[in-house]
C-alpha cells in the first residue's frame, strides 16, 4: 500500500516539458500502473507515457487501447492527477502537427471524462493543424466528429491566410473544398452568393472586389494557382448563371 501511495505521488508530480518547437519529450521509464488480473490471470501494464508514445509514433490502435484502459481503471481521474489529461491534450497536439489523422480520430472518439478535455480546445488544435500543413487532420476537424462541429467563422480566415503564407497548398485545397456557406473568405462567399442569387449588379462589383482583395501578394506560386483556379471556376459558373438568367428573363 505504501508503494502504491508513493507511485501515485510520483505519477501526479510528473510532467512533460515543452520545447520551443512545440515538440514533446517524455521519460519512457515512468511509473507503470498494473491492472487487476483478468480472468486468465494476465495483467496489462500502461502508463501516461504510452499515450504520448502512441501519438508520437502514429499508432492509433495503441492510443485507443491505452485510453480505454484508463477509462476502465477508474471513473474519477484524481488518483492520476492531471497526467492523463495532459497526455491526451499533448498527444492531440502532436497528432495535429504530424498529420496523424488516425490518432486524431482515436482521440476524438474518447468517451467518458477525457472527452471533455479533447473537445475543449478544438479550435486551438485546428489552428495548429493549419500551421503545420496537416491537410488530412484539417479535413477531419472540419467534418463532424464527436457530436459537434469545428466553428468556421471564428478564426478560420486567419488560419487560411497562415496556410497561404506557409505554402501549405494541401490545406488551402481543403478550405476551398468547403461548402459555400463555410468558406473562410468573405469575398469568395459574396462571389458565390452572387452566382446563386438575383444580383447581377452585385456580381459585377463582387468580381472586381474579389480580384483586388484576395491575399495575392507574396503568395507561393502553387498557392496562387489554387486560389486563382477556384476564382476562375466561380467566374465561369457566374457567367453561365447570367446567361441562363437572361434566357429565363427573355422567355
Amino acid at each position: 500500500m505504501q508503494a502504491d501511495s508513493q507511485s501515485m505521488h510520483t505519477l501526479r508530480e510528473q510532467h512533460v516539458p515543452r520545447t520551443d518547437r512545440m515538440e514533446w519529450r517524455f521519460n519512457m521509464q515512468e511509473v507503470r500502473w498494473q491492472r487487476a488480473p483478468c480472468a486468465d490471470d494476465s495483467a496489462q501494464l500502461f502508463n501516461v507515457g504510452d499515450v504520448l508514445r502512441g501519438c508520437l509514433e502514429g499508432d492509433a490502435a495503441h492510443v485507443a487501447m491505452t485510453l480505454v484502459w484508463f477509462n476502465s481503471q477508474c471513473r474519477e481521474f484524481d488518483i492520476f492527477g492531471n497526467s492523463v489529461f495532459d497526455a491526451v491534450r499533448d498527444g492531440m497536439l502532436l497528432a495535429c502537427q504530424r498529420d496523424y489523422v488516425d490518432v486524431v480520430r482515436a482521440l476524438l472518439d474518447v468517451d467518458g471524462v477525457l472527452a471533455v478535455d479533447v473537445h475543449y480546445r478544438d479550435d486551438f488544435y485546428f489552428a495548429e493543424a493549419c500551421n503545420a500543413g496537416s491537410a488530412r487532420v484539417v479535413r477531419e476537424l472540419l467534418s463532424l466528429r464527436g457530436g459537434r462541429e469545428i466553428p468556421v467563422a471564428r478564426d478560420n480566415y486567419a488560419c487560411f491566410r497562415r496556410a497561404c503564407r506557409f505554402r501549405h497548398v494541401a490545406v488551402v485545397r481543403e478550405f476551398l473544398a468547403l461548402p459555400l456557406h463555410r468558406r473562410p473568405l468573405p469575398e469568395l462567399q459574396a462571389l458565390h452568393a452572387a452566382v446563386c442569387g438575383d444580383a447581377l449588379r452585385a456580381w459585377t462589383h463582387t468580381v472586381h472586389d474579389c480580384r483586388h482583395k484576395l491575399p495575392w501578394n507574396g503568395l507561393h506560386p502553387a498557392v496562387h494557382h489554387e486560389l486563382a483556379r477556384d476564382v476562375r471556376a466561380t467566374l465561369h459558373a457566374a457567367r453561365r448563371w447570367c446567361v441562363a438568367y437572361k434566357r429565363r428573363g427573355a422567355a
